[in-house]
């Protein structure tokens, strides 16, 4: 069953497995208006999680996600994300979260 990655306070995790990708690769998008994802609480989504992964090395993406749930649930770190100005400023904030 195919359901929304849309995990609630703003955030979704869209992902693939694919045979064009070596490795897993992430990406983070941020919307700062917000989009309609049919998201689990029905807020529109703002930041975006993007994992595609090979079809052989799938197992990889689970590691990453308990990084992101800390994400999900601090509002401080969402609110800081919002206000980047920069791929450097998420990459900042993202890495104190990771400590």
């Amino acid at each position: 069953t195919l359901g929304s990655t849309g995990v609630g306070k703003g955030i979704a995790i869209p992902h693939a497995k694919t045979n064009g990708t070596l490795d897993l690769t992430i990406g983070i998008g941020i919307h700062k208006k917000g989009i309609n994802f049919n998201s689990i609480d029905f807020e529109d989504v703002k930041i975006f999680f993007i994992f595609v992964s090979p079809l052989t090395k799938g197992e990889k993406y689970f590691n990453v996600l308990p990084e992101i749930s800390k994400v999900v649930r601090n509002e401080e770190v969402r609110e800081k994300l919002l206000k980047a100005q920069s791929p450097d400023d998420v990459i900042e904030i993202l890495s104190i979260v990771g400590d």
